[in-house]
């Protein structure tokens, strides 16, 4: 039979109920995580960046930590901590007598819940820099003006940044959106789906059944206009962003606002949001690989922890090699994607070409910014699979398709930290006799040098960290963590996957480390 061209998967999914109800859920999803993540970011963004609240390096450290527990990892947590039957919380919460109704992380809200407090570290980086920038001299007149703490910040300071923390509502919105980690653990097990999740095991069906290509790329088109019109949002807000300046050559002091008789209860209710953020999960993963099975946190308990998980992890004779595919994949990933950006950045700020190929160039690098994880993927699976290049199933195409995802955060900033450098350093190499790539290498380089650095960290730590493209263009014998996590998941061996994670989060946190060391 011959193939031809129809719009039958476009007329299925737009007939099917489960696609609206999907697209209900993932609207539901991202709305409530992304405002649970923002508020927390918010709330640690002023009290670090604008009170003089007690303790706030140790706020700042631990805000960040849960930047460096994978998704898959940290949903895990938390479903052994809110477990409907032994879960550590719930059976507490019984202990305690109070009448709280049974917590369900396996239900839509504990997607919300779970998705939410794992944004709000990466949001608070987002806005943090642009609380620090608010002009002090507006909370003085509101002071002034008979305006409390609380009011002045609800009544000028959020007001101030609202284009700022609009455009990271949308932007972390997106990234709900599309994530595929925590709901397609937490909702495989609840089933309910989200578009994101809904395209995988269309790919990936249970039962032996075929996979639908067509209804695949179909969700696939729609998730990538839904985010398409994200990024419309999020670059229209940034162009607008100059009429809220307030930081300018003349009169700007920074200075704290005094909390006073507010600052022991605000620090206890920081101190209670990261123990629910960090604490809790992080003991959890810890106390679960050191049992065979669950057990309730007890002093009889102690004398039956062990590191047979550990044992058994370690010898795995494919662990090896997972690591190693990691290590090579995150690497190269990291590499790739940087030197890129670095000559993106060199080319549309130094090169003298057309400045309607400048334009291009640039829009044709932040353009993956705008698709989901699970379409890269998605596409990279389909491309690869029909034409003769023999990489489909290797650590090469993950790394190929995580560069397409990352090249566009990278780019940004090194066309920023590119436009810091004077041209006359360069004119001044070149009339003393260098070439163009001695010159790159010798001055420009080295400069660009911190960018560099911080970039190629972010790319590493967040290219382990990836499951969505990750999943899906894994083979058997390109596996990698990430996708070793979802197998141990899928298969039971929770004390494994904890142990697992523990060994992961020590590595992402040294990498974490490593710009302060």
């Amino acid at each position: 039979e011959s193939a031809h061209v129809s719009f039958d998967s476009y007329v299925d999914i737009l007939s099917s109920a489960s696609t609206y109800s999907a697209f209900l859920n993932s609207t539901l999803f991202t709305l409530g995580a992304t405002t649970l993540g923002i508020s927390i970011a918010v709330l640690f963004g002023w009290l670090i960046e604008r009170t003089d609240i007690w303790c706030r390096q140790l706020l700042f450290v631990a805000i960040l930590i849960p930047m460096a527990i994978p998704n898959m990892i940290y949903a895990t947590s938390w479903m052994q901590l809110l477990d409907s039957n032994n879960g550590l919380v719930n059976v507490t919460l019984q202990k305690l007598g109070l009448s709280v109704s049974e917590l369900n992380v396996l239900s839509l809200g504990g997607m919300i819940f779970v998705q939410g407090i794992a944004l709000a570290s990466h949001a608070y980086l987002l806005v943090a820099a642009t609380f620090r920038s608010v002009d002090p001299t507006l909370e003085e007149q509101s002071a002034v003006s008979g305006r409390g703490t609380f009011s002045t910040a609800l009544r000028i300071t959020l007001p101030v940044l609202k284009p700022a923390l609009f455009s990271a509502i949308v932007f972390f919105g997106l990234i709900c959106f599309e994530t595929f980690d925590i709901p397609g653990m937490l909702g495989l097990s609840s089933g309910i789906q989200l578009l994101s999740t809904r395209i995988y095991w269309t790919t990936h069906p249970e039962g032996g059944q075929l996979p639908d290509y067509g209804t695949a790329s179909a969700l696939s088109l729609l998730l990538l206009l839904i985010a398409f019109v994200l990024i419309q949002l999020y670059q229209h807000e940034m162009r607008h962003a100059r009429r809220f300046v307030t930081v300018t050559a003349r009169g700007y002091r920074p200075k704290r606002v005094i909390l006073g008789s507010w600052r022991l209860p605000l620090l206890l209710t920081a101190l209670a949001i990261l123990f629910v953020l960090v604490v809790l999960p992080l003991f959890m993963l810890v106390w679960r690989s050191l049992l065979p099975f669950y057990i309730y946190p007890s002093l009889d308990a102690l004398s039956r922890l062990n590191f047979s998980a550990y044992r058994d992890l370690l010898a795995d004779p494919d662990i090896l090699h997972v690591v190693l595919n990691t290590a090579v994949m995150s690497i190269v990933t990291a590499a790739a994607t940087v030197a890129l950006s670095a000559v993106i950045a060199w080319l549309t700020v130094r090169a003298t070409i057309a400045a309607r190929w400048r334009g291009r160039l640039q829009l044709l690098a932040l353009l993956p910014q705008a698709v989901p994880s699970v379409v890269i993927g998605f596409s990279f699976m389909i491309f690869y699979l029909t034409v003769p290049i023999p990489i489909y199933g290797t650590i090469w195409i993950i790394s190929l398709a995580l560069v397409t995802k990352y090249i566009a955060y990278t780019t940004g900033t090194m066309v920023a930290a590119q436009m810091q450098l004077a041209g006359e350093l360069e004119e001044a190499s070149l009339i003393a006799g260098a070439s163009q790539i001695v010159t790159y290498c010798r001055i420009v380089l080295p400069l660009l040098a911190p960018a560099i650095i911080n970039c190629a960290l972010w790319v590493l730590i967040h290219a382990i960290r990836e499951l969505a493209i990750a999943i899906m263009l894994y083979s058997p014998t390109a596996q990698v963590l990430s996708t070793e996590v979802w197998s141990l998941w899928q298969g039971g061996m929770i004390a494994q996957l904890c142990a697992l994670g523990v060994l992961t989060i020590s590595v992402l946190i040294l990498f974490l480390s490593l710009p302060w060391l």
